[in-house]
């Protein structure tokens, strides 16, 4: 199905492949979820948050420099900064494709993935918003037939609340978190030392990093959230939480306020989904509404995407049976060929005349149980 750098889908992976594609679209459509497909050439500069070094370069005939498409998100912000009618509250998005990037952590060495994934922009910041975006998260796992999955949820102002409040400067804010992020207790020491930052605050930092697990992690952070950012992105967490709690998903959520991601990007919540048995994360997302400045609007926006590979790696195998087998002499296969094209099920229809008793051998072999022979004008259930 796949080769080490370029995906190559034949069955029964492309089986796989429009199987997900099926149940995701009626997933995403049922809660008012519109398909897109942005070109796949995105302007070069247009690139900021993620490595420019990961992209694949393509110099056009002008001199202009154009690279294929490593993500969505910047493509669906476009597409909504442009289209989005004052007259509108939201507009949702949903996309299942292609992206090309230089990868080789947690990735071996492929050069082009399959996402899926949604966008929730709107024109006005809600925490609603935040709950439908994460809850479809776990359900898109769920319908995939995963059971057993953990969906990490932190917040990146309850950080950016702490690091204003110790007088520690955007620059280094973003390396800081970057350690945290990997869980570098040695580094974040270090880095803080180097800033002269006294010991008890290194010391609130190594506890942060550690704040993981259900409700109860609120309490624990509640002790350095000592302004109102991290005090407000504390209570927006909780009522995040809760709503998800008291719908269900408590099993399948868990909060880590040690888990920091871009923070020039990201603006609020940030999530990350596990599957158990992979050490790596199938989906991420999060609140990313100061990408809309750069289009010149005033939007705010909530999404998640998913590795379509990592998740067709670890889907429970589930084949779709063939009901019927359909076989033919030269003279029949007019009335086979019609009588196919109406069939409800799923059927096997032979591609050249056999006689009798061959279909039926064939048919035994490949495991179906009924079997239509066309003899001339006459039909023949065997």
């Amino acid at each position: 199905m796949m080769d080490k750098k370029f995906t190559d889908y034949y069955p029964p992976g492309s089986v796989y492949y429009e199987k997900v594609r099926g149940k995701i679209s009626k997933l995403y459509e049922n809660f008012g979820y519109q398909i897109i497909e942005p070109s796949v050439f995105i302007n070069y500069d247009d690139i900021y948050f993620c490595d420019k070094n990961n992209s694949f370069k393509i110099v056009d005939y002008d001199g202009s420099v154009l690279t294929l498409r490593t993500e969505y998100t910047l493509s669906a912000a476009n597409i909504a900064a442009n289209f989005f009618d004052e007259r509108q509250d939201v507009i949702k998005f949903y996309y299942f494709g292609k992206v090309f990037q230089y990868l080789t952590e947690n990735a071996g060495d492929w050069r082009e993935f399959h996402q899926i994934g949604i966008e929730n922009i709107m024109k006005k910041d809600d925490p609603f918003s935040d709950v439908e975006v994460i809850a479809l998260a776990a359900e898109t796992l769920l319908e995939l037939g995963f059971l057993n999955f953990t969906v990490d949820i932190g917040e990146v102002n309850f950080f950016k609340g702490i690091t204003f409040g110790y007088g520690i400067d955007d620059e280094s804010s973003e390396m800081l978190c970057k350690l945290i992020d990997k869980k570098d207790y040695i580094g974040i020491e270090n880095f803080l030392k180097d800033k002269n930052i006294k010991s008890s605050v290194i010391d609130d930092f190594r506890r942060i990093t550690r704040l993981y697990g259900k409700g109860d992690v609120l309490k624990d952070a509640r002790v350095y959230a000592k302004n109102e950012i991290s005090k407000k992105s504390l209570e927006r967490l909780e009522f995040i939480y809760q709503k998800l709690k008291s719908m269900g998903y408590e099993d399948y959520i868990s909060l880590d306020l040690g888990m920091l991601k871009h923070m020039d990007y990201y603006t609020g919540i940030i999530f990350t989904g596990y599957i158990e048995g992979l050490g790596y994360p199938v989906l991420s997302g999060g609140r990313y509404d100061s990408l809309f400045s750069r289009f010149n609007r005033k939007l705010f926006a909530v999404g998640f995407a998913a590795g379509l590979e990592r998740l067709i790696e670890r889907m429970p195998v589930c084949k779709e049976a063939i009901e019927v087998y359909v076989g033919y002499d030269e003279e029949g296969f007019e009335k086979a060929f019609e009588f196919t094209k109406n069939l409800k099920g799923k059927a096997y229809f032979q591609s050249f005349p056999e006689k009798q008793e061959e279909c039926q051998e064939r048919a035994k072999n490949m495991g179906i149980e009924r079997v239509y022979y066309f003899k001339g004008k006459d039909i023949i259930l065997l």
